[in-house]
């Protein structure tokens, strides 16, 4: 569960090979709908046999699509995002230490009856849970977090920011608007604060599990995001910084059987966004 001193090396390392990101935080704009781009999004999904909830906005133009953006979709490893900036908020509220050691057992499996089964005890940071729960998606990590942190707390802060859909519970839910969005805030230094935005920012380049969105992207674009699965579903959600600006990419994915397909559908959808931004001036119908 403890993050090797190796691998906080290498995150440290992908970071530090980066612009920073207090660099990368824009200024907020306006949602333009884009109606063509969201008629190539329907069109690339219409077909599939899977379920797919689709968000995508250029951060520079405000050119904004989706697909089933307002329908509710089980979060999977998505609602560690929200994780995250609950830690973020109560850090800035002084309620708890990013480098505070709190005792924490290592769950080695579960017993004949579902009860896990503990190793030794030893003791686990806030930062070292954040790196691990972002970067590798370790669910140990995440639910020391989120209990540490509070379900309800987590829930609160979602509502407050206007995502009531983001919940973390026994169920954990978003949409893709709501994703968008909270990614939206985190780009533009509004979650939270500059400083904690742009923090956020940097764990997420050092995300560790590239084999959906970042597949579709050239060589080199950086993507700050977070993956999440489950059976049946498959998702990514994150900040593409572009030669030609950056932009969020949101998919959400239900009744996804074939993962598979699903991974090339969700490669082609980045191409698609990539190149499509790449060579697509601004429309400027405001959407709704």
């Amino acid at each position: 569960m403890r993050l090797l001193l190796a691998s906080l090396l290498a995150l440290l390392a992908v970071i530090a090979g980066t612009a920073s990101a207090a660099e990368r935080l824009v200024t907020p704009v306006a949602n333009l709908r884009d109606d063509a781009l969201a008629d190539r999004l329907a069109r690339l999904v219409a077909a599939e046999p899977a379920i797919y909830g689709i968000a995508v906005k250029h951060l520079v133009t405000g050119q904004h699509a989706a697909v089933n953006g307002d329908r509710v979709f089980e979060a999977a490893s998505l609602y560690k995002l929200a994780v995250m900036v609950e830690l973020y908020a109560q850090h800035a509220l002084g309620e708890i230490d990013f480098d505070e050691a709190v005792p924490a057992f290592v769950i080695l499996g579960y017993d004949s009856s579902g009860f896990p089964i503990y190793g030794e005890p030893t003791t686990y940071s806030a930062r070292e849970a954040l790196i691990d729960m972002i970067t590798v998606s370790d669910n140990a990590a995440a639910q020391f977090l989120l209990y540490r942190l509070g379900p309800s707390r987590v829930n609160q802060r979602m509502a407050a920011l206007g995502l009531p859909n983001t919940t973390v519970d026994w169920d954990t839910t978003t949409t893709p608007n709501e994703m968008l969005e909270l990614l939206d805030l985190m780009a533009t230094g509004r979650l939270v604060s500059r400083q904690a935005s742009a923090e956020m920012i940097d764990v997420l380049l050092g995300q560790r599990i590239n084999d959906r969105l970042p597949v579709g992207l050239p060589p080199g674009v950086p993507i700050a995001h977070k993956t999440g699965n489950l059976p049946g579903l498959a998702h990514d959600a994150g900040i593409v910084y572009a030669p030609e600006g950056p932009y969020i990419v949101v998919v959400l994915t239900e009744d996804l059987w074939d993962v598979e397909r699903g991974y090339a559908v969700i490669h082609d959808l980045a191409r698609q966004v990539h190149t499509y931004f790449a060579h697509r001036p601004a429309l400027v119908a405001l959407a709704p």
